[in-house]
């Protein structure tokens, strides 16, 4: 669990899983299994408009490579 005003970071080796890691929490990619919930909300149930939202405003990443 990641409390209000904590900073969460993923770190680890080049292939350890953070990129894939971070593409399911945005869904640019669907988990094969599991649960994904960000403040107790259902990730995995979430519609395009609600997606959009968690991507501006809670869960974001840059892309390293974007060309």
């Amino acid at each position: 669990d990641v409390r209000k005003g904590e900073v969460f970071v993923v770190m680890g080796l080049s292939g350890s899983g953070k990129s894939t890691l971070v593409r399911c929490l945005t869904r640019l990619i669907e988990p094969t299994s599991g649960t994904l919930a960000i403040d107790g909300e259902d990730v995995l149930a979430m519609d395009r408009s609600r997606l959009r939202e968690l991507r501006r405003h809670r869960a974001a990443m840059v892309f390293q490579h974007f060309g």
